[in-house]
């Protein structure tokens, strides 16, 4: 089940400050972030780790986990979220409903 779509533009030397998200609807769905633009300085970061994606990579995560973005290079970052409902994968983070 597809829920909701989002398509995210990071300028260069821009941030997003360290957050978690919190609803039903982080509850509900899986969430897949497809890289569409990046360049080597724009990070993704948790306390845990930090990750700089490449253009066509697809993630998976719980942004139940403080999460955060550092843009350092030249262009923007360009990220497709997509919220989807599936059972394809042990989610042992998301909620059953």
């Amino acid at each position: 089940m597809l829920g909701g779509v989002l398509i995210t533009r990071i300028p260069p030397d821009a941030r997003i400050k360290p957050h978690t998200d919190a609803s039903w609807h982080v509850d509900y769905y899986d969430k897949f972030y497809l890289s569409l633009q990046a360049a080597p300085g724009a990070t993704f970061h948790t306390d845990t780790e930090a990750i700089e994606p490449k253009v066509g990579d697809l993630w998976r995560f719980d942004n139940r986990v403080r999460h955060w973005v550092t843009n350092d290079s030249r262009q923007s970052r360009v990220t497709l979220i997509m919220c989807i409902r599936t059972d394809l994968f042990e989610s042992h983070f998301r909620a059953r409903f």
